[in-house]
């Protein structure tokens, strides 16, 4: 498997998920394209995209019910 070609591992979509505000995924994700995973940079940008809008729709959500 080429190098650009690798996907993330299920524990690293999972922080990307979860911690997508912090300065240090944001810097590990732009790691991934420097040192050429390509695959790994896409997929770590659409789970900290994910993690993001899941908790604007919660927040949403629980502004509804509350207000």
């Amino acid at each position: 498997m080429k190098k650009e070609d690798i996907p993330l591992r299920t524990s690293q979509k999972l922080m990307y998920l979860l911690f997508f505000w912090g300065v240090f995924t944001l810097v590990m994700a732009n790691g991934y394209k420097e040192n050429g995973y390509t695959r790994k940079y896409r997929e770590a940008w659409k789970f900290m995209k994910i993690g993001f809008s899941i908790s604007v729709a919660l927040l949403i959500l629980v502004v509804a019910v509350f207000y």
